[in-house]
């Protein structure tokens, strides 16, 4: 057992730990941010998309019902 290294004291990593897991945090609060935008970009272009559709919809020269 005298190959495997020893392990760090907790109280020497916990502050890189934990500076790691607020680095992660903002990084991953940046992407639901992005991610946020993307959806409501999305969003709106589906609205217009549905809106255009609508439109050409509304333009063609159908035949009424009989």
């Amino acid at each position: 057992m005298s190959d495997i290294a020893p392990v760090a004291e907790p109280a020497q990593d916990t502050p890189a730990v934990l500076q790691a897991l607020h680095d992660l945090t903002v990084v991953v609060e940046g992407m639901r941010s992005e991610l946020d935008t993307t959806k409501e970009r999305l969003s709106r272009v589906e609205a217009s998309a549905a809106r255009l559709e609508i439109e050409r919809l509304g333009s063609l020269d159908l035949p009424s019902p009989k």
